[in-house]
């Protein structure tokens, strides 16, 4: 009688128990499902996140690929130290195609972005026009009803020769002496359609026509279309002359005295003259990204002023 009193009472009390372990079990449970509830909305936030972040990515890298300043950037980079360096003119190719992708070839409208990313990178300007400028700039400047002749552009300071010795006066090299030599260099090219650099006429001429302090002598000029066969002609300061013959077909020298061009004198090349808008046309040995002359006709009252001599050297 006692054993099944006491089983009696004990049945309460396993309900009790089974009642707080069930109530226990389902806490357990929900708590589980819930973990598992933010565990899977994490995993699906962080697949998200990775796509966005990956989308991102991809967007960022799209961007950069159609922001002309960062390729042009990009490019400047790889500049070498070298002027030996064979990735010169590989690098030229991938500025020059930038410029004509996004600027239409037009190196004046790019012009700013140029100068932004140079000084960024801390470049030499003056040394930089080998990349930033066109090599033949009579076929990117628009004129109007004339014919320019397609003179390459030789710049004084293009790392390939600008240390070349050349003259007495300091550092006796040619990116400071050489203008005339430059000058003479793209007559030779253009006339003989040949790749003709600045050593082929140093060459020739070596030093026996520069002058201590003064530069290089206006001899150089007849000599040297007495040795290789050119016509000359000599219009001393008469612009009118030396503009028919530009006209003509001739290529024109000019000897500038300080003024828009140049601080101590230089030489430069007229490739066209427009009459109807008063616009001389020149290749500047001289130039460089900050300066653009060769992509520019300058009003022929600037050229007038500035002017010392001209000279037709020509086939």
């Amino acid at each position: 009688m006692k054993t099944r009193q006491g089983y009696t009472k004990l049945i309460p009390i396993g309900s009790l128990l089974l009642i707080i372990i069930t109530t226990a079990l389902l806490i357990s449970l929900k708590t589980m499902t819930k973990d598992q509830e933010e565990k899977i909305a994490w995993d699906k936030n962080s697949e998200a996140s990775i796509s966005l972040s990956s989308s991102n990515n991809e967007s960022q890298a799209e961007d950069e690929s159609e922001n002309p300043v960062q390729l042009f950037r990009q490019a400047s980079n790889k500049i070498p130290t070298d002027p030996s360096n064979t990735d010169l003119m590989t690098i030229q190719a991938s500025i020059h195609d930038t410029i004509n992708r996004f600027y239409n070839n037009n190196f004046l409208t790019a012009q700013d972005d140029i100068l932004k990313v140079i000084q960024q990178n801390k470049l030499d300007v003056a040394r930089t026009g080998i990349y930033f400028m066109p090599n033949h700039p009579a076929q990117v400047t628009q004129t109007d009803n004339i014919q320019q002749l397609d003179v390459p552009l030789l710049l004084q300071n293009d790392p390939r020769w600008a240390e070349l010795h050349y003259g007495s006066d300091a550092p006796g090299q040619l990116y400071k002496n050489g203008c005339a030599i430059v000058s003479l260099a793209m007559i030779q090219a253009t006339y003989d359609n040949a790749q003709i650099e600045p050593q082929d006429i140093l060459d020739w001429s070596q030093d026996k026509y520069y002058l201590q302090n003064q530069g290089t002598s206006w001899d150089i000029f007849y000599d040297f279309a007495q040795e290789f066969g050119y016509q000359f002609e000599n219009f001393g300061n008469d612009f009118d002359q030396a503009m028919a013959a530009s006209q003509a077909g001739k290529l024109i020298v000019i000897s500038v005295k300080p003024g828009t061009f140049t601080e101590i004198g230089h030489i430069l090349i007229v490739r066209a003259y427009d009459p109807n808008q008063g616009l001389v046309y020149v290749n500047d040995p001289n130039d460089d990204p900050s300066k653009m002359h060769s992509l520019q006709g300058f009003d022929q009252t600037i050229i007038q002023e500035d002017a010392v001599n001209y000279w037709a050297i020509y086939k």
